[in-house]
Order: C-alpha cells, then sequence, then structure tokens
C-alpha cells in the first residue's frame, strides 16, 4: 500500500443513513476544533463490507483522529472490526445509536450514546452535543495512545503513524483488520504476530493481539499478552480491563485487582 498523508485531523464516521450524514453527523463532526482546525469528517458505510475493507478506511480508522460509529444499519462483521478497535481505544470510538430496534450484534460490553435525530428542532442541539463529544474522543486519542512514547505530543499520532508505515506495522495491522471483516480470525492473529515481531513491546498491539486470543477462547495467551502490555505501558486503562476479564475466564488469580 502507498503511504498515506497526515490523517490526524479526519475522522471516521460510520453511517449507513446518507440522510443522517447531511442532517446530523457531517456539521457536528465538522463543528468539532482541535489544535485550532476543525475536523474533517469522512464518511463510510458500514453496511458494505467492501467499501470497509478498502486501504484508504483502514488507515483512517486506525490514524484518523477518531472513530464516529452510528450502529444501526452496520454490517455483523463490519462490528466484529469495530468492536476490535473499540475495546483497544475506548475513549477514541463513538458508538451512538438511534432508535430503539433491535441490532444482530451485543452491546452488553460497550458504551454506546443515543442520539436524538426525529425531532428536527432538536438538530442543532444534537450536532453541537455531537461535536463536544468529538473533541474530547479526539483530544485522548492524541494523549492517550500506547504506541511509543512520541504519542505524548500533539503531534503523536502522525509519528507513530510514519513509524509504523516505514517498519511495517501498517501493512499487518491493515492485514488483521480486513481478516477481521472476512470473520477470519486466525488470519488475524497471524497478522498481529508478525506485527509485534517487529514492535515487540509495543502495548496496544500486545492488547489487540489478546483481544483476538480471547475470541478465539485461548485465555492463557490473552493472560500472557495482557501482562506483557501492563508491564510496558502500566498507566493504560483498556489493558488492566481485559486482563481482570480474562484471568476471571482462565480460573486465575487477580481478575478483581486488575479490574480496580
Amino acid at each position: 500500500m502507498s503511504a498515506p498523508g497526515d490523517l490526524s485531523h479526519r475522522a471516521a464516521v460510520l453511517t449507513a443513513d446518507k440522510a443522517l450524514w447531511w442532517s446530523h453527523f457531517r456539521g457536528g463532526v465538522h463543528m468539532a476544533c482541535l489544535d485550532g482546525s476543525n475536523l474533517l469528517p469522512v464518511r463510510a458505510d458500514p453496511s458494505d463490507v467492501d467499501e470497509m475493507a478498502t486501504p484508504e478506511l483502514l488507515d483512517l480508522l486506525e490514524y484518523g483522529a477518531l472513530i464516529v460509529a452510528d450502529l444501526v444499519g452496520m454490517h455483523p462483521r463490519v462490528f466484529s472490526l469495530i468492536s476490535w478497535i473499540t475495546r483497544a481505544r475506548p475513549e477514541s470510538v463513538l458508538l451512538l445509536r438511534h432508535g430503539s430496534a433491535p441490532l444482530p450484534f451485543e452491546l452488553q460490553e460497550f458504551a454506546v450514546r443515543p442520539i436524538e435525530v426525529a425531532d428536527p428542532a432538536q438538530g442543532v442541539a444534537s450536532r453541537i452535543t455531537l461535536a463536544e463529544w468529538v473533541v474530547v474522543a479526539a483530544k485522548r486519542r492524541r494523549f492517550a495512545e500506547p504506541a511509543g512514547a512520541d504519542l505524548t505530543s500533539r503531534i503523536g499520532n502522525p509519528v507513530v503513524q510514519r513509524r509504523r508505515v516505514r517498519n511495517g506495522v501498517r501493512d499487518e495491522l491493515a492485514a488483521a483488520a480486513a481478516a477481521l471483516l472476512t470473520n477470519d480470525v486466525q488470519a488475524a492473529d497471524d497478522a498481529m504476530l508478525r506485527a509485534l515481531a517487529i514492535e515487540p513491546d509495543a502495548a496496544d498491539l500486545l492488547l489487540r493481539t489478546a483481544l483476538l486470543h480471547r475470541r478465539a477462547g485461548r485465555w492463557v495467551d490473552a493472560v500472557l499478552a495482557l501482562e506483557r502490555a501492563a508491564v510496558s505501558a502500566p498507566g493504560f486503562a483498556p489493558v488492566w480491563r481485559e486482563l481482570g476479564i480474562v484471568r476471571e475466564h482462565a480460573g486465575q488469580a487477580g481478575a478483581l485487582r486488575a479490574l480496580r
């Protein structure tokens, strides 16, 4: 794949509803301001697995400012990918839902925000609220990702992006994401192991690998990966949350301590 440009001021907006894109999501995300510049929302249709698998979109999901995901109309295989990303960096993925229609996937572990779209009079207020959520999430994305010490700066995300383009981790992350869109967890796991061979102490890669072990029911392998991640990035909260969960499933001591 060719090297992408700087994606740190672009936001992936996943919605199958074109009308909501124009009435709420486009304007709400563009109102959000980061480092003095408005974010550029880029729409993708999460009901279309092929569109979601394009290299350009996979890069945006990985290196953009944040992900805004409308769950209504999302294909289950797309949710498989988005849930993997959300567990790895929950603060920078906004999961939104409008209406009360049942969805074909389990949401129990995820924080889903309701968005009001039925009343046109609430449109402006809804866009303002969305913009506020987006700013918070984008700032957390900038400063909380443990992919390297360079992410403590406001330009950290582009720095990591450039490094991972050069060293090949970017290609392996894209391969793992594309594999999840085809329900091939083993291929995704293989890609993450290749990424870890390049950056063996990257806590975000260890966490994502552990999440794939969890999906496959390999609880002990997940514990080992998460314990390594906790040593590498002891302040990274998603690692401790997952460590508590997988220790409990593995029948190991320390589950409650990790969850605290």
